[in-house]
């Protein structure tokens, strides 16, 4: 990973420094459009438990800091089941 990002600023690309996931390495940096893009080296083999959506934790609605607008809408979507209620344009 450090010679991959070693090589893009050789290059004059702003990269940013190794960021550890744990499970991956990753170095960031945008291409000529200003696009973002991600350079990842897997660092762990991965489980049958990874491929599994899991639980990682809850936010209160609260620390979301919606206004009133924005807890309409996210009850709506809640109420729906996650789909758009009907008559919705999404």
């Amino acid at each position: 990973m450090a010679d991959k990002r070693d090589e893009l600023r050789s290059k004059g690309i702003k990269v940013t420094g190794i960021v550890d996931h744990g499970w991956a390495q990753s170095i960031y940096f945008k291409d000529p459009n200003g696009v973002s893009l991600e350079y990842c080296c897997l660092t762990r083999d991965l489980s049958a438990n990874d491929a599994v959506m899991q639980e990682r934790g809850t936010i209160p609605l609260a620390a979301l800091h919606f206004d009133q607008a924005g807890i309409a809408e996210v009850s709506r979507v809640q109420s729906a089941g996650g789909r758009a209620a009907a008559g919705s344009a999404r």
